[in-house]
């Protein structure tokens, strides 16, 4: 039973969260401040389903025993979005950082001030916290559900991500809130992954064998992605980074060149790549393709 309901939860925690998307790209005074409301529902939420997967009875308060029948009544005391976090701490599910410990205290304050006194958040900082709000929903979401699928009939969570990534703020908000793991993580040093095909954001990442987009949550194989811009739809193992990731490319009519996606490493003419209307730049970034525990050193462009 517990799973079952921790879905319904997971279910409820998405609709709230997409209806807040909807509210707030259409940035007026008291769309933002529905959008506010309905995030602080779709987090606390959100952390109860991840609770209730556990043990149903963390979602009350009171050593009342909690029966299916009297939780779909909604005939029991629920606890609240504070509370469902130091529970999930306290179970090593999920321990706040400084900064979405943050963002929880300033989407509780402003949500307060909203029931209660209506007419009382002027409308820049209600669209700033629903912002870093959404950001902080996405990054419970991955911690918390790697892996689960989504509710069936809701929008996957890729589609309603993206659909933010035209607000500006939003965009520069959830960027700084994962610099570091995009500095840090594993990435393509060729440049087919400079734009997510989804979100357009640079922050593409390798793991394991799937090319993973941080800002959108975007995914699609290494193998399968290769196969598509291969010319002849080939793919073979690269000889440096050992990943199914080698396409082949007809960059000289009389040469075909044989380039890995992830690496970069290239055998024949090599491929040049320009800026658009611009000049060209150089071939491969200059960064990891994987991370230092796999190697013992960071792999560079020299």
């Amino acid at each position: 039973m517990k799973y079952r309901i921790a879905y319904q939860l997971f279910d409820s925690a998405h609709a709230f969260f997409e209806s807040a998307v909807t509210l707030a790209k259409e940035r007026g005074k008291q769309e933002s401040k529905s959008a506010a409301l309905h995030l602080g529902i779709a987090i606390e939420v959100l952390a109860k389903a991840r609770l209730a997967s556990e043990d149903l009875q963390l979602l009350v308060r009171g050593a009342r025993p909690l029966d299916e029948a009297a939780l779909l009544r909604g005939d029991f005391h629920s606890i609240g979005m504070e509370e469902a976090f130091v529970e999930l701490d306290r179970r090593r599910l999920h321990r706040p950082t400084p900064r979405q410990s943050k963002v929880l205290g300033s989407l509780r304050d402003l949500r307060n001030r909203l029931v209660h006194f209506v007419a009382s958040a002027p409308q820049e900082e209600v669209q700033a916290i629903v912002l870093s709000a959404a950001n902080l929903f996405l990054e419970l979401h991955s911690t918390l559900f790697a892996g689960w699928e989504p509710p069936y009939g809701v929008r996957n969570i890729v589609e309603v991500s993206a659909d933010l990534a035209d607000i500006e703020a939003f965009v520069a908000e959830r960027i700084e809130a994962l610099r570091e793991r995009i500095e840090t993580s594993a990435r393509p040093r060729t440049h087919y992954f400079d734009e997510c095909s989804r979100c357009l954001q640079d922050a593409t990442t390798i793991e394991g064998e799937e090319f993973v987009c941080l800002f959108c949550s975007e995914r699609r194989t290494i193998e399968s992605f290769t196969r598509m811009i291969s010319e002849d739809k080939s793919v073979s193992q690269c000889t440096e980074c050992r990943r199914m990731s080698v396409a082949m490319q007809k960059v000289d009519p009389e040469q075909p060149t044989h380039e890995c996606v992830c690496c970069g490493h290239c055998e024949g003419p090599e491929p040049r790549w320009a800026e658009f209307r611009g000049p060209s730049i150089p071939r491969l970034h200059n960064r990891p393709d994987r991370p230092p525990t796999e190697t013992g050193a960071t792999r560079t462009t020299v």
